[in-house]
């Protein structure tokens, strides 16, 4: 059956090839811009999904309250508040600290300026970043040891295993020679915390003031959790104004110093709370891209239903007969259907050709680095799409084929009349304002990105 419906519709296409190249090009144009889309949409929304314990880890945020208009809202934090947190708190199971260092870095004649991060040697068991190379207990068991990715490797030392190699750091007018001591893969795309050199928190004592190590009010690093499992993060919530009302009694007065927890989970979309070191953007563009992709792709289908439909004329009388001989309604949708679905496929597979060949410039737009790999959620995302689409454009015109009376389909009689003219023009109707929309909302949405890009500059 299914090769049958391949040569009908390969012969379909070759009496109709205009038409049919229309609507083949038209579909494919609107699921690649609807993948690139929800390519961008996955990606937001899997921020951080890499980490095994990403439910139990919190970044910590102080808020300084000293009334209306002074208020320090901060998720940097001081430097004591994950050792402090450590003792005072049963349900913490460990806490790592991660603050960046601007500096120089060296290798023989390269050099570069590079952000450096300083973290605890914890910071390796609470997060899932993969190890390529080196001991995870010993990757921070020294002052002098640094920890690069694949690309900071490969840019200092090209194919040369890394592992034991020096590297000279320069900060102000300070210089320290290192030892690369692990080798992890590249931060995921979809991770808040971006590196490519990470350095012993104890390191610190070089690069800080004294007293950054006692201040309850500067702050620098970010301080990530990790709760044991089965902690009430509630519960452990609750217990901070009353430790830090004990611990800074003798300078504030009672619950202008709280400490909080924001979940890991919850970091990238979530502007309420200040930025880090890590980019926070507002869901609402999100949610607006996610709807310019599903517009983009009802879009294409109800073009692909139009079209379907309009060529229904030059196949009259292959209908006409086929229910002469006996063809059942349910097998001539099924036909059609058929028809639908295959080439849905085709223009599936042009439609990951064309958004292929538009991904860099998409990249360049978004400022972003999206790749198109057939990884589980991609083969996901693209089953869904070929569902979705297959559902939306093969059934009207599978239902409006296959209706067609015998009689007068062979005397090609077969003019929109009734209900199914009524469809028609409601989804003329609908494909017109769902592209009014579209252009307004892209232009609203352009200038409010524009807007908000010169406010940050």
């Amino acid at each position: 059956m299914f090769s049958n419906y391949l040569k009908l519709t390969i012969r379909t296409l070759n009496k109709q090839k205009i038409q049919g190249a229309i609507n083949l090009f038209g579909l494919s144009v609107g699921i690649a811009v609807s993948l690139l889309l929800l390519l961008f949409v996955q990606n937001e929304l899997s921020y951080d999904t890499t980490h095994a314990k990403a439910d139990r880890i919190h970044r910590a945020w102080v808020l300084e309250d000293y009334g209306a208009g002074r208020q320090h809202f901060n998720t940097t934090t001081p430097v004591p508040l994950g050792p402090t947190l450590k003792e005072s708190l049963p349900e913490i199971e460990m806490f790592a600290r991660y603050d960046r260092v601007g500096a120089t870095v060296r290798r023989g004649d390269v050099g570069f300026n590079e952000r450096l991060y300083m973290v605890d040697d914890s910071f390796i068991d609470i997060f899932d970043f993969e190890i390529l190379d080196g001991r995870k207990d010993g990757m921070f068991s020294s002052q002098d040891h640094i920890v690069l990715t694949r690309s900071s490797a490969e840019r200092y030392f090209g194919q040369e295993d890394p592992i034991g190699q020096t590297m000279i750091i320069e900060v102000g007018d300070e210089t320290r020679q290192f030892v690369v001591s692990g080798l992890l893969e590249d931060t995921p795309l979809n991770s808040s915390l971006q590196f490519e050199f990470l350095i012993p928190f104890s390191v610190s004592e070089w690069l800080y003031p004294e007293r950054m190590f006692t201040s309850w009010f500067n702050v620098s690093p970010e301080t990530y959790i990790l709760f044991r499992e089965g902690a009430s993060i509630a519960e452990a919530e609750a217990k901070m104004k009353p430790l830090f009302n004990r611990l800074l009694a003798d300078r504030l007065e009672p619950d202008q110093y709280s400490v909080g927890f924001q979940p890991l989970l919850d970091i990238r979309m979530n502007p309420d709370f200040p930025q880090g070191y890590s980019t926070v953007i507002n869901p609402f563009y999100v949610q607006i891209l996610l709807g310019i992709a599903i517009l983009v792709l009802a879009i294409a289908c109800i073009n692909f239903v139009m079209l379907s439909v309009g060529r229904a004329h030059g196949r009259a009388r292959e209908i006409g007969v086929r229910k002469v001989f006996g063809a059942q309604r349910t097998q001539l949708m099924g036909q059609y259907w058929g028809e639908a679905v295959l080439m849905t496929a085709f223009s599936l597979v042009l439609g990951i050709g064309i958004a292929y060949f538009l991904l860099p410039g998409f990249n360049d737009l978004a400022s972003r680095s999206l790749e198109i790999t057939f990884t589980s959620s991609t083969l996901l995302l693209l089953g869904g799409l070929f569902v979705s689409v297959s559902l939306l454009a093969g059934l009207y015109p599978a239902v409006v084929l296959s209706s067609f009376n015998p009689v007068d389909a062979l005397h090609g009689n077969i003019g929109g009349r009734g209900e199914r003219s009524l469809i028609r023009k409601g989804l003329v109707i609908a494909q017109f304002s769902l592209s009014i929309f579209l252009m307004v909302g892209t232009i609203v949405m352009g200038d409010q990105l524009g807007f908000l890009q010169d406010k940050d500059l």
